[in-house]
This record gives C-alpha cells, structure tokens and sequence, in this order.
C-alpha cells in the first residue's frame, strides 16, 4: 500500500490556495472581478475567502476562482441577494484525501 503523508496532503492543499489569485462573479448578470481576501491553508484544507464589500449589491452568483491565467480552478452555482449595508465573506473549502488506485482507469 501506498499512502500519501500529512506533510503531503499539507502540500497539495497548498499548492492549490497558492495558485488562486483572483475571483470572478457576476452581480445583477453583469460579470465582473474581485481579490482573494485570505487564503488558509491548516493540514489538508485550503480556505479561500472571496470579499463582496459594500459596493458590491444585488444579486451575486457564479463565483469562480481563478490562477494566474485566467484558468477557472473552481466554481460555485450558488446565487444570494447581497445587502449594501455589510460586506459578505464567500467561502470554498476543500480537504485533501487519498484514495489508491492500481490502475489509472479506476479514477
């Protein structure tokens, strides 16, 4: 059996909040960008925080999170009305798990 260290999964679930560098949304049906606020990475799970502050109002949906390239690393259908009085923090969470394989076709 193969298995894959803490320190392993630590470093994947690195790796992938490292490459997120921005966010995408569309507010009201207008697509536009919004930074990262934070970034946690604690043993095999990244955290990413996407802020929508007091400028950002209606309805926010479809955010995705981008790398450096504008490649979308993840996305999230949920749609939500967002109020003008407060900021909103969006959330995505990931844990890091292993699961063996012997053959590539058993993905």
């Amino acid at each position: 059996m193969k298995t894959l260290t803490v320190t392993g999964l630590n470093k994947h679930a690195r790796l992938f909040a490292d490459c997120v560098v921005s966010a995408n949304y569309t507010q009201d049906g207008v697509q536009k960008t919004a930074p990262i606020f934070r970034k946690d990475v604690s043993g095999d799970t990244a955290v990413i925080f996407v802020c929508f502050d007091d400028l950002a109002t209606g309805q926010i949906g479809n955010v995705e999170l981008l790398d450096e390239g504008g490649n979308i690393l993840a996305r999230s259908e949920e749609v939500f009305e967002k109020p003008e009085e407060k900021a909103l923090y969006f959330a995505f969470y990931y844990k890091y798990v292993e699961k063996e394989v012997e053959q590539l076709e058993q993905l």
